[in-house]
């Protein structure tokens, strides 16, 4: 994309990735008339100042970095979180499965439960980190 000689308009600048949206710039409203009045140029002057504001401000959040490491540490905490909830209920869930397999009728404990009552609570943790190390 080339500009004509003399054009005030920057190239293209390079993606550096979806981290921060951007906010897709207003279309340029047309330049006023030859015969334009005062109260039309100011008025497109103005319009023009706060296009470059917009545009002076988009580039700023883009470029700034720290603040975009900041935004990622608290997705990346939000979603932790998340799947320790999630892992802390589907464990619950297994350990009131396990505690209604190893009662027998009277609501007594079975001998051998507690053993692997343990080694499915065992088993469990092992699965659990094993996936969150694959998704590393």
């Amino acid at each position: 994309m080339s500009t004509p000689a003399g054009s005030t308009e920057p190239g293209p600048l390079p993606d550096d990735g979806p981290a921060v949206p951007s906010p897709s710039p207003a279309p340029a409203p047309p330049a006023p008339d030859a015969d334009a009045s005062a109260d039309e140029i100011e008025a497109d002057i103005r319009r023009t100042r706060e296009g470059l504001g917009e545009t002076v401000d988009a580039l700023a959040q883009k470029f700034d970095v720290k603040a975009q490491a900041s935004a990622q540490v608290t997705e990346i905490k939000r979603r932790t979180a998340a799947q320790v909830d999630a892992a802390r209920d589907q464990g619950a869930a297994l350990v009131d499965r396990a505690k209604h397999a190893a009662q027998d009728e009277q609501g007594n404990t079975r001998p051998a439960v507690p053993v692997a009552l343990g080694a499915v609570a065992a088993a469990a943790l092992v699965v659990v980190a094993v996936a969150r190390r694959r998704r590393r």
